[in-house]
């Protein structure tokens, strides 16, 4: 069947819908949602995000330097969507929400209490790409509720995640084979 050639696009997919948690006090605390993040590194494990710059948030984390990813579990999915259609210039998300602040480890930016995992992340790189700009982050600590945590590491099959295809939201449920299982002799 003959393939038809289309123009460039953003079309690997699905990636992450998470919120990002950003500020340094009460005063100044902003929720976003994200579908432009990922890994970037796993030795040192460091991630991104990527922002326009007209968001309220990408200017507190550009002076503040510091983010909190926080993953979505589908029951969260009017939140996700509200926190990314809504500026923070004209709301209280947090309130409107009812959403909660926990302290971070490592940051002053809040993790968000009704995600199960949070990623705190320090800026190390800023990197103008075009429509958006990317936060390139060390990953400092992760939070997790105890339900995902075995034997000290994330235990992720149980988890289910919510995922951006091509501005549709989809969850990320149940797992086919961990990584390796081809080449693992019986």
């Amino acid at each position: 069947m003959p393939k038809i050639l289309l123009p460039p696009t953003t079309v690997l997919s699905p990636v992450p819908a998470v919120m990002v948690s950003v500020g340094d006090c009460e005063e100044n605390y902003n929720i976003l949602s994200v579908s432009w993040t990922g890994t970037l590194c796993s030795r040192p494990p460091m991630t991104y995000i990527s922002l326009r710059p007209a968001t309220h948030s990408y200017h507190i984390i550009e002076e503040k330097k510091e983010f909190v990813i926080n993953l979505c579990v589908p029951e969260m999915l009017e939140t996700v969507d509200w926190c990314g259609r809504i500026s923070g210039r004209d709301q209280n998300k947090w309130r409107a929400r009812g959403l909660h602040a926990l302290p971070g480890e490592h940051i002053r930016a809040p993790l968000i209490q009704e995600c199960p995992i949070n990623i705190e992340c320090s800026v190390c790189e800023i990197k103008i790409l075009g429509s958006h700009t990317m936060f390139m982050a060390s990953v400092l600590c992760v939070h997790a509720d105890e339900r995902y945590v075995c034997a000290d590491r994330l235990e992720m099959r149980e988890f289910q995640t919510l995922a951006n295809v091509n501005n549709l939201y989809m969850p990320v449920r149940g797992f086919m084979q961990k990584q390796g299982y081809s080449v693992e002799k019986p």
